[in-house]
């Protein structure tokens, strides 16, 4: 059964069950295990070459990782030519790789060229973590969130994110209004009820966000809104 962590072409399906019975082996969730499973086949895979320099311990595993997300939208011809390059240069820094694998867009996929100053469309909707890694490995305990989808349903989260953030400043939190709204964005170990309760007050006036613009909150205002033109 292939794993919803979206394994490529050239990476073989795994049995039925098999990421439960590693999540439950390793401790970990299913999602964790599913992650891992299909980071690790499409290395072994996809990028033998890669995945025979993480074995060395001359590339770090997170970053292996990482390259083997990055390559899934690549067939198994272009992910076979990108790992070749990479290793007739043995360069692994990061330059080197955003470049191959532009180039192997390029080369093998030109249908997945798109013009990025273009508007946005529900074909982009997604949403991405990324863990920002020091020169060892090393996390700094800050990642980014990213997300792409509705402007109506975005708006409002963000309004809500600012009220939130308003409301730990009355309660005396000295933090600056980003980092407020940061901790209301993520979600909390402790049942925060009234997020849903006033998730209905916010005002259709929210639709006036359109492509392009960054929604924005200062204070002491509570909501948020586009910039105007």
């Amino acid at each position: 059964m292939r794993s919803p962590t979206s394994m490529r072409d050239g990476t073989p399906a795994v049995a039925a069950f098999a990421a439960e019975e590693f999540a439950t082996a390793s401790g970990v969730s299913r999602y964790t295990a599913l992650s891992l499973l299909a980071d690790a086949l499409d290395l072994h895979h996809r990028l033998p070459r890669l995945w025979a320099q993480v074995e060395l311990l001359e590339v770090p595993g997170w970053k292996a990782r990482r390259v083997a997300e990055l390559t899934r939208k690549l067939s198994a011809e272009a992910a076979a030519w990108f790992d070749t390059q990479l290793a007739i240069g043995e360069r692994y820094g990061w330059k080197t790789i955003e470049r191959m694998l532009a180039i192997a867009v390029a080369k093998f996929h030109p249908e997945l060229i798109r013009d990025k100053t273009g508007p946005l469309s529900k074909a982009d909707w997604d949403v991405r973590l990324n863990h920002r890694y020091g020169p060892e490995g090393t996390a700094s305990g800050t990642s980014r969130l990213d997300v792409t989808g509705d402007s109506l349903d975005l708006s409002r989260f963000h309004d809500l994110v600012c009220e939130e953030a308003e409301r730990l400043k009355r309660a005396g939190d000295k933090d600056t209004l980003n980092q407020r709204k940061a901790k209301r964005s993520a979600p909390s170990p402790k049942p925060r009820t009234s997020w849903t309760t006033r998730a209905t007050r916010f005002s259709t006036s929210s639709t006036t966000v359109g492509a392009g613009y960054e929604s924005s909150c200062t204070p002491p205002s509570t909501t948020c809104s586009a910039p105007t033109t």
